[in-house]
């Protein structure tokens, strides 16, 4: 075989490639093969191919394809090769004169950092309401605001010891003509409910879905983390409530002639607060309200406060304590929780998914595959663990009400490719995915990793009970998630709903991304991102991981791995070539695309406006 002339024309057509050895490398390798590349493959110092005629001479060329690989990278030389597989991030700088490398360069703010990442969602949220802001204030305008004097609640004593009174309910003790006034005041203001709930609904189906994340390190972002994992437990109290199957039997009435102390129960001071929070916080959604004006005193929860509404949660929630209740009190907190319940979903509309019980994802921003996650509802030990450690930790809202499969939990573990070809910076997406499941059934109950982290190498540790319904690897194709999908009713969910919100999701993202990463042909990267759908059906990031596992762990891992690398050759060096015709990109969709010919080789394009890089 004519060794030279073969690398004659790898020369010519610039063929010549090079890979580390990594577990991803074979489908890669395989794919450029076929379209006529050549492997500039070193071997060890002391491999025995390196002296070839001692190699011949003592009969031990064993391995043809080996003893070939040894003569072509012997012929090719060191000659700098023209496609560059690497698996370490840092080999980028290695190849600047390569004409692939499949790296990019992200000096700014990177969307693969779990920080930056909730920087990139805010933004892109903060744009989308602009936009709907307008038509909101427009409609909203002809209609008049109530009186912030409902719901007003005496807080300035909260010693859990003092006997209740009947002052202590002056939140909800009206009088006949007050309930009167305030009925009628509901009824007036039911067509602004109904358009706020439009609009929500409108930005819900809009925005971007990425659990409430903070850097609980940070002085100033923790104090913002502390209010919302407040709120939090007010709006999971009257959630958990109100899901009761007879909310009745939460409230236990007692008779003036009755001793309160001696019943079992808790005390209604918390729920009366709860309940003033959550009014205020809604006039603060509605414009009745500027947001400035709001205080601890009548919104926030001050550390008193707190200790008592945090008690009243995790008694009420964990404990299943029910209230004790004066005489004739019970059906109107039964109504008011009722109420109020019904208004959460329209005004907290990003609270839906959260549940009840208030629990946090604790996540190290510098660890993968799911290493170091503790599921936590304390505000006190999240905060202890973040701050006990030189580690950096995010701490995120868990979505206690997934979708569930069987009873169990599951994420979609999809690919997300961006490339600069031709001076076009590109995003591509594809729906080839891996379903990832978690070893055993779902429950708020308890908070072990086999129930709540689906990342393979986590889940791995467990072993699955017999379940003649799901894999014991853990692991589908998307053909066995549109199955069931089929099977509960819901056939096309995934192409009308759930996957169209991950291509906007990730067009998004690489609007915004483009901003921070370096420019320059050739550069290109694939990334794991995984999804977690909602009870609900709704598509929710959890995050983007860079140098995504590509590793066999399941005969589903080699399919789909096989055939998103196999699209992705397709879509790095055949599509350049021809940009007429889409066909050549397998099943990689685009979802984004932008001209930088306007920008230098190696140059971050914020660099060109005095704006920010976001």
């Amino acid at each position: 075989m004519d060794y030279e002339r073969r690398v004659s024309i790898a020369n010519e057509e610039k063929k010549i490639f090079r890979m580390s050895e990594s577990y991803d490398a074979p489908m890669i390798r395989k794919a450029l093969i076929e379209r006529g590349f050549i492997e500039q493959k070193a071997q060890p110092y002391n491999s025995i191919y390196l002296n070839i005629n001692y190699a011949l001479e003592c009969n031990r060329i064993k391995n043809m394809q080996e003893y070939e690989q040894v003569i072509l990278y012997r012929v090719c030389g060191k000659r700098n090769p023209d496609f560059v597989w690497v698996s370490r991030h840092e080999h980028y700088y290695l190849y600047p004169d390569s004409a692939f490398v499949n790296r990019i360069s992200i000096p700014g703010l990177s969307f693969v950092n779990k920080a930056d990442l909730v920087k990139y969602v805010d933004k892109i949220q903060e744009i989308l309401d602009n936009a709907d802001m307008d038509n909101v204030i427009k409609q909203n305008s002809d209609y008049s605001e109530t009186s912030d004097s409902e719901y007003e609640t005496d807080d300035d004593d909260y010693d859990e010891s003092q006997e209740e009174s009947s002052s202590e309910y002056e939140t909800v003790s009206e009088d006949d003509d007050e309930n009167e006034n305030n009925k009628n005041q509901a009824e007036k203001n039911q067509t602004t409910c109904m358009l706020v709930k439009s609009i929500r609904d409108s930005v819900s189906n809009e925005a971007i879905k990425l659990p409430r994340s903070y850097d609980v390190i940070d002085n100033s972002i923790e104090m913002a983390f502390k209010k919302d994992f407040r709120l939090g437990c007010a709006l999971g109290v009257v959630m958990f409530l109100n899901e009761q199957p007879n909310i009745e039997d939460w409230f236990i009435e007692y008779g003036e002639d009755d001793d309160a102390s001696q019943i079992q129960g808790q005390r209604l001071k918390a729920l009366d607060f709860i309940i003033h929070v959550i009014i205020t916080n809604i006039r603060v959604r509605e414009g009745q309200i500027d947001k400035s004006h709001v205080t601890d005193k009548n919104c926030e929860l001050g550390e008193p406060e707190w200790i008592y509404i945090s008690r009243t949660h995790h008694n009420t929630v964990r404990e299943k304590k029910k209230f004790k209740t004066p005489l004739g009190m019970k059906d109107i907190y039964v109504s008011r929780i009722k109420y109020i319940a019904e208004d959460i979903p329209y005004y907290f509309p990003e609270r839906w998914h959260d549940g009840c019980n208030n629990i946090y994802l604790l996540k190290p921003c510098d660890s993968g595959n799911g290493y170091g996650i503790l599921l936590l509802d304390s505000e006190r030990k999240i905060i202890n663990v973040a701050r006990s450690t030189k580690r950096k930790y995010i701490a995120q809202k868990y979505i206690e009400r997934p979708l569930l499969v069987y009873g169990t939990k599951f994420d979609i573990r999809q690919y997300f490719l961006i490339t600069m070809h031709n001076n076009k910076f590109r995003a591509w997406s594809h729906d080839a995915c891996t379903i990832k499941f978690a070893t055993d059934e779902f429950t708020l109950d308890t908070l072990e990793e086999n129930i709540h982290i689906t990342n393979v190498t986590v889940q791995r540790r467990f072993t699955r009970k017999p379940n003649d319904k799901l894999p014991k690897n853990n692991a589908w194709d998307m053909d066995q998630l549109l199955q069931y999908f089929e099977s509960i009713g819901k056939p096309n969910i995934w192409k009308t709903s759930i996957y169209p919100a991950i291509k906007k999701t990730l067009s998004y993202i690489a609007e915004l991304s483009f901003r921070n990463i370096e420019i320059l042909n050739g550069r290109f990267e694939i990334f794991g991102c995984d999804w977690l759908i909602t009870d609900d059906f709704k598509t929710v990031l959890i995050e983007i991981n860079r140098s995504p596992s590509m590793e066999y762990y399941t005969p589903i891992h080699v399919k789909v791995l096989e055939e998103v690398l196999s699209d992705l050759i397709k879509v790095v060096i055949d599509y350049p070539k021809d940009e007429s015709s889409l066909s050549s990109t397998g099943r990689f969709e685009m979802i984004y695309e932008k001209d930088f010919s306007w920008i230098g080789n190696g140059l971050l394009p914020y660099q060109f406006s005095n704006e920010s890089n976001l």
